[in-house]
């Protein structure tokens, strides 16, 4: 290891003198110099191996205090424990007697000692965002007092279900981020929010309450922080569970643009009057807290995604992978049907559905006539005849659509719905033959972006249909509305 025990001082003297090309080929010939200086290169940073992220934090640790990285960005997100384990035997060069599990298990107790140290030293830290997928045991209180002198702070995002709560946290610092314009917290399925945590966040928001843009607060407990706020006036974004939806909410944020609401079975959603939320212009909610809450009336929707999160098995809740089934269509109806006929304020429309009947799409054309985009997240295969048919007696009904997009990844990361890739995904001739028809029909005037699979899009140019290249990577999904 040559770099083993080299001081970080000299080391930042080293990359001060080197150009950022220059040392960006340095770290590419070396990966042990990429180890020990990428805290000097890089202002983005994103974690998602736990074996990085250790040699990452031991990194900052061993440096002079005095020190500061230029990292602006900080995520760690560490997804894949088993993988770590496979490097660690593979480091260990198979030997029977190394324990990669043990070795593993001691280095997350270090690693949870290092990381307050490690963000400690990013003085000029904008955005901050703690939301592993496993449990690294590093503490809540640690966590906060790390971030709590982060003046240049704007972003701020901490996934508590994965921090270790102490059952007596004590006093936190102040919340002082003079710059902060965005705060998500998700507790997950926790039934109590820690009480110092959410004093703390209260005292955040009361603070900086004129400043707050964008808020998630994710989670059957993460609301009771907004329980005692009076007004949040330039709020434009808010993710909060169904039970915190109501008129005093609405009441806190009058312009408020943007709302996302995740469904629980034990937090169902109240009517809300029609005066409140007038400027609302996006949601993205299940079709059940839709139509109960009253969202679609009285208001200047443009977007609305219904996610359709029902479980199969409502007492598996707390398994890291739940079965999903879609919603019924009959729910979907019910609800897009609250919207009055002709109408043309709904432009994008996102849907979960098992399978597309016709006839069904049929009947609800009159109330989409405004429609631009349209986005059906699918879980059944689909063929040929049946994506004619929807063209004909469906799409050709909605004279301003210019972006239809049949998905078939994941609605969501965290549940059990992915059903496999779709037959025809690899097959561009027949999705070419789809679009040909659609086109010699005129079914599809305005249609200048296609696709039948999340692998990639087509798009019409000087009248012709060109299909995306092919990522390499079959399995990877992407947001191709973008």
């Amino acid at each position: 290891m040559l770099l083993q025990g080299f001081p970080a001082e000299l080391l930042f003297l080293i990359v001060a003198e080197l150009s950022r090309k220059d040392l960006l080929q340095v770290a590419h010939l070396s990966k042990e110099f990429h180890r020990y200086a990428v805290v000097f290169i890089y202002k983005n940073v994103t974690l998602r191996r736990y074996r990085s992220a250790w040699h990452f934090c031991r990194t900052l640790t061993a440096m002079n205090p005095g020190l500061s990285t230029l990292v602006h960005y900080f995520s760690c997100m560490v997804e894949d424990y088993n993988a770590d384990i496979a490097d660690i035997d593979e480091e260990l060069g198979g030997d029977e007697e190394g324990d990669p599990e043990e070795e593993i298990l001691h280095d997350r107790v270090t690693f949870c000692k290092m990381f307050p140290i490690c963000i400690g030293r990013m003085n000029s830290l904008r955005c901050f965002r703690y939301m592993p997928h496993h449990n690294l045991h590093v503490g809540l209180s640690a966590v906060v007092h790390a971030i709590a002198n982060k003046s240049a702070l704007r972003s701020l995002s901490i996934f508590v279900k994965y921090l270790e709560v102490e059952d007596n946290i004590g006093s936190l610092p102040d919340p002082d981020f003079p710059h902060i314009k965005s705060l998500a917290i998700d507790t997950g399925y926790l039934p109590a929010f820690n009480s110092s945590f959410s004093n703390w966040i209260e005292t955040l928001l009361r603070t900086h309450a004129a400043r707050i843009l964008q808020l998630s607060l994710d989670g059957m407990s993460a609301g009771r922080p907004l329980e005692n706020i009076s007004s949040l006036p330039s709020l434009k974004y808010l993710s909060i569970y169904s039970n915190f939806l109501g008129t005093s909410l609405a009441n806190k944020t009058p312009e408020l643009r943007k709302l996302r609401v995740p469904y629980h079975y034990e937090s169902p959603p109240t009517p809300l009057p029609h005066s409140t939320f007038q400027h609302l212009e996006e949601v993205e909610a299940s079709e059940y807290v839709v139509s109960v809450s009253g969202l679609l009336k009285g208001r200047p929707i443009r977007s609305l995604e219904l996610d359709g999160a029902t479980f199969d098995d409502l007492d598996d809740v707390h398994s890291c992978r739940m079965p999903f089934r879609a919603p019924e269509f009959p729910l979907v109806c019910t609800t897009l049907q609250t919207l009055p006929e002709s109408s043309v304020s709904v432009t994008r429309l996102a849907i979960y559905l098992q399978r597309v009947v016709v006839d069904d799409m049929t009947g609800l054309a009159p109330h989409l006539v405004g429609l631009e985009q349209l986005k059906i997240c699918l879980m059944d295969h689909w063929h040929e005849k049946l994506l004619v048919d929807l063209g004909k007696n469906f799409l050709s009904q909605l004279p301003r659509l210019h972006t239809f997009l049949l998905s078939d990844a994941p609605r969501f990361d965290w549940i059990d719905d992915d059903s496999g890739r779709f037959g025809n995904a690899f097959k561009k001739d027949v999705q070419e033959r789809i679009l040909s028809v659609w086109d010699d029909g005129g079914y599809c005037s305005n249609l200048n972006r296609a696709s039948f699979t999340a692998l990639h899009a087509w798009n019409k140019v000087k009248g012709d249909w060109i299909a995306e290249p092919y990522p390499d990577n079959p399995q990877l999904y992407r947001n191709y509305e973008e």
